[in-house]
């Protein structure tokens, strides 16, 4: 084969400098839509966690205005003053409010932090509620909310089935950090408590509701088609939405193959160490 003319050179030359170039310029920009791709799932995530985020603060802050309303009515505050003698009446009032207001518990605490009414069956009294700190606030004045986790015996003192729901077996996920419990036997809750004033100004005792977040799928369902708008991917919602209590999914709507809810399965080590 004879020598390159000093033209073919010259052109294998160019050839070979456009192509480094172009394929530098692929990689370049390559790497920048997966940079542009990534920081938009990243921006997109934070949006859709702060629409999450608002929605749960506005529950919280919806609980505390009925709360109060309750709390300011004038038959409430005579049966603080006779707490011991609560009347029927009373105990069907506000049962039928905690109904109607989607709560899963509406108690009546004096201001010892003494229950003198439940309304929920079997309707317990007499305990002590100021291992809350909801309460231990309200009973200084000052309405509060927030996410509350309850224990199994407080909960079948709440009232009958809040045990039952809040009780999730642990499902075996693969690299789930090591847990030596089985179940998931505490309830959270979304809850707010609010002191009840005589009408001379002093604090009386505290109201207090809640919805218990276990096995709620109506709200995860409700926050993922108001982030995602019902968007579908193969027949399948867009996005899903998970509540955790500690690592483990209490109310989701991620499925599993058996199309069922994964309740009870848990985060990956890694995504505990990291994120929780």
């Amino acid at each position: 084969m004879g020598k390159l003319s000093f033209q073919h050179k010259i052109f294998w030359y160019f050839t070979l400098i456009i192509s480094v170039i172009g394929i530098f310029a692929i990689l370049v920009g390559g790497f920048h839509i997966v940079q542009t791709v990534f920081q938009e799932a990243k921006d997109r995530v934070a949006i859709d966690l702060r629409i999450a985020h608002n929605f749960l603060n506005q529950k919280l802050e919806k609980s505390v205005i009925t709360l109060n309303l309750l709390a300011d009515k004038q038959r409430l505050i005579d049966s603080l003053k006779k707490s011991q003698s609560i009347s029927p009446d009373i105990k069907f009032w506000l049962e039928r409010k905690r109904i109607e207001s989607g709560f899963d518990v509406l108690t009546l605490c004096d201001k010892e932090g003494k229950v003198i009414l439940r309304t929920r069956p079997p309707y317990y009294s007499g305990d002590s509620c100021l291992s809350n700190p909801l309460i231990l606030k309200a009973l200084q004045g000052k309405s509060a909310s927030g996410i509350v986790i309850v224990p199994s015996q407080k909960l079948k003192m709440e009232g009958e089935g809040l045990a039952e729901q809040a009780y999730i077996p642990f499902v075996s996920t693969p690299r789930a950090k090591p847990c030596p419990e089985k179940a998931e036997t505490s309830g959270m809750f979304l809850m707010a408590a609010v002191p009840v004033w005589s009408l001379s100004g002093k604090i009386i005792g505290v109201l207090y509701g809640g919805a218990l977040l276990n096995r709620n799928y109506q709200l995860v369902d409700y926050i993922r088609d108001m982030v995602f708008k019902e968007k579908k991917y193969k027949g399948k919602p867009f996005g899903t939405v998970t509540v955790f209590q500690r690592d483990v999914r209490i109310t989701t709507n991620v499925e599993k193959e058996d199309g069922s809810r994964a309740i009870g399965t848990r985060v990956s080590s890694e995504v505990y160490e990291r994120v929780l």
